[in-house]
This record gives structure tokens, sequence and C-alpha cells, in this order.
């Protein structure tokens, strides 16, 4: 029980002696507060690194004025050079810009300057993943872009396909025709040789009978001649009845002259109209040739429209392909390019905001959402582990001192003390 009055007589005692307080209490707490006062709550501002692009990316310019708020940017022919500036604590790191159509970012640090290299490294990839999220949102544009140009492509071909698909109809059409035409013809060529082929019967029928007739007549003239020839050879007449014996002998002859003269003219003219009847007998058998030629060419024009009519099946399906694809991209077009490069986001809203600095505030670049560093959301975080650290330190300040003070105190004092 006697152990309360005693800190109490302690602490008494402690604060009696004031260059102990001030030792003990007053100068650790200025030394802390000191510290305190030495953080910036706004994080780092500007810290001193190198920077080589031999190739000179347009985009090293975009990172540099992206890291502008927390960078003190220094170029570089070589890596060499840099890497020699970092060894003696004139940069802390070197970032070597590598590749050709990408953009790769090699950082070199100096892994000694814990903690301070870490915040830079994450600040250096938040600025690297905000140029990543602009450069991909740059070429989904020009995707989409390219998706537009092929859209209206489509759309030309969308043309062609319906002027081809009118071309073809009227191919069918004028098949369609042809075959109507062929057809009529085909009737009227048969037709026409089904008569000529009775003509050609009736008139060999007609010759046949002529034939007859005359080879009848002819024969039976001839005999009679011979009949009369024999009659008047065989007369004995008087001689003033000669004369005109020789005058029906000299009949006689000229009739049969003439009569052999009418066969040899008949049988010639039969012979041509045989001959005649024979190319025209030809010609039908040619003509009906034709008749087969033009069922076959109607055959072909039938298959020529079906193919037609096939073709145009086909130039259909790939229109509607077409509109289905071009329907596709315009969708494809309307899409945000930012959806695009980063179709997963995360979005903070932070409900208590530190006083920053006015320039963040008045800046309109895109990069004004970089994270800035260990600020006062920070330090306030920290703050009640570092003073229960304080406190602790502080306590054991004291009761150090006034145990050492105690012992070094004489022995009766230290008895009417606990007494």
């Amino acid at each position: 029980m006697k152990a309360i009055p005693l800190i109490s007589a302690n602490l008494k005692s402690f604060m009696r002696n004031w260059s102990s307080v001030v030792l003990l209490l007053v100068f650790p707490l200025i030394l802390i507060g000191t510290i305190f006062l030495s953080f910036s709550p706004d994080g780092i501002t500007q810290i001193p690194v190198g920077v080589i692009d031999p190739l000179s990316h347009p985009e090293s310019l975009q990172f540099v004025d992206a890291s502008s708020d927390f960078l003190d940017v220094s170029w570089y022919s070589s890596l060499d050079d840099c890497i020699k500036e970092l060894k003696t604590y004139k940069q802390y790191c070197c970032l070597e810009i590598i590749g050709g159509d990408s953009f790769i970012l090699d950082v070199h640090y100096d892994n000694t300057r814990e903690p301070i290299i870490w915040e830079i490294l994450e600040r250096i990839k938040t600025s690297v993943d905000i140029l990543e999220a602009q450069k991909s949102k740059e070429k989904a544009s020009e995707i989409l872009g390219e998706f537009g140009s092929l859209s209206g492509q489509i759309s030309k071909f969308e043309t062609q396909v319906d002027s081809a698909d009118d071309v073809i109809d009227e191919y069918i059409t004028g098949t369609d025709n042809s075959i109507n035409t062929l057809r009529n013809a085909h009737t009227e060529l048969d037709q026409s040789l089904d008569q000529m082929d009775q003509d050609i019967n009736d008139i060999s029928s007609t010759k046949y009978n002529l034939e007859y007739k005359k080879n009848t007549l002819y024969y039976s003239t001839i005999n009679s001649l011979n009949v009369i020839d024999s009659y008047l050879n065989s007369m004995t007449v008087a001689d003033t009845d000669i004369y005109m014996l020789n005058t029906l002998k000299q009949e006689s002859d000229d009739l049969r002259d003439e009569i052999e003269d009418y066969n040899d003219e008949a049988e010639d003219s039969f012979s041509d109209v045989d001959n005649k009847i024979s190319t025209y007998r030809m010609t039908s058998q040619k003509g009906r040739t034709y008749l087969v030629e033009i069922d076959e060419g109607v055959d072909t024009m039938y298959t020529t429209k079906n193919n037609l009519y096939d073709y145009k099946f086909k130039l259909r399906n790939l229109g509607d392909d077409l509109s289905n694809t071009r329907h596709n991209l315009d969708k494809v077009g309307t899409l945000n390019p930012e959806l695009i490069a980063s179709p997963v986001k995360l979005l903070t809203n932070p409900q208590y905001v530190p006083p920053v600095k006015s320039s963040y505030l008045a800046s309109e670049n895109i990069f004004d959402d970089m994270m800035k560093g260990i600020n006062l959301i920070g330090l306030q975080t920290l703050f009640p582990k570092l003073l229960l650290l304080i406190v602790i330190f502080l306590s054991l300040l004291i009761s150090t001192f006034i145990c050492l003070s105690e012992i070094n105190s004489p022995a009766n004092v230290r008895v009417s003390t606990i007494r």
C-alpha cells in the first residue's frame, strides 16, 4: 500500500529537479517535435533521377512531363554515365528507356536508400501505369477508327453485292428470254421441217407417178411405132405410092426421135428432182440435228439459269454476312476506347482529403491522380503508435532517473522514504 505514496514522492522529487525535467522531459519532447516538424506532409517532392533514351521515344517526354511533380530529370547519353552519378549519390535512380515499338522502362536504383527509394519506385510505377493506360486508350481509339473505316468498306462491298445481284437478275431475265426464243425457234423449225418432209414426200410420190406414167406412155408409144414400122416395111405398093410410104416412115422415125428426146429430157428432169429431193432430205436431217442442238442449248441455258440462282443465293448470304459484320463493327465502334484499354477499373473515393499543394489543385493534367507519397494521412495513421512509443520512452527515462537517484541517495533517506 506504500507503493503509490512512494511513486508520488519520487515524482515530486523529480519535478523539483529542474535540470532533470529539462534533460529527461523537455529536451526529448523538443527533439521529437523537431523531427516531426521536419516531416513533409506532402511527401517527397523533387527527386533527382537520370534518364537515358538513345532512340528518343516520344513517350519518354510524356513520362517526364507526367513525373515532373516529383522527379528532377537529368538526361544522359549512356547508362554508364548515369550509374557513376548514382554511385556518388547524385542520383537516386537511372531510368533507361529501351525497346523499339514498345516503351520499356528499365530502372536502376540505389537500394541502400530505403525506404525513400520504394516510394520513388512506386511513384514511377504509377506514372508508367497511367501512361500505359493513356497509350492503350490511344491504340484502342486507332483500332476503333480502323473498324470504322472497315465498316465503310463493308458498306461499299454491300453496294457492290447488291449491284451484282441486280446484274444476275438481268442475266436470269436474259436467259429466260433466250430460252423462250429458242423454244419458239425450235417449234417453228420443227413445224417447218415437218411441212418440208411432207412436201418432199408429196413431191416424191407425184414424181413417182409421173415417171410411171411417162414410162408407160413411152413404152406403149415405142411399141406402137415398132408395129407401124413393121407394117410399113411389109407393105408392097406401086411406084406411085412409094413417096407416101417413105413419108410415113420418115414421120415415124421423126416421132420416134422426138419420143426418145422427150424420154431423155424427162429422165433428166426426174433425175434433177431426185437430186433435189435428196438435198431437201439431207437439209431436213440437218434441221433435225439443229433441233437436237437447240434442245441441248436450252438444257445448257437451264443449267446456267440454275447456276445463276445459286450465285444469287450465295450473294444474298454474303450480303447478309456483310451486313451482320458491319452491324457488329458499328457496335464495336461505339464502345469507349478507355473501357477497351482498361476494362477493369478501381475507383477510390477518399472521405477525408488533407490539404495539398495549390499547384495540384490548379493542374488540369491527365496525371493529377498520381500518388503523392506519404502525406498527413499517413502521418495521422502512424501517430497513435508513435505517441505510445514516446510515452513508453519518456516513462523509461524518468523511472530510470528516479531509480538511479534513489540508489545514489543515503541509506537513512531511503529508509525514511519507505517508512
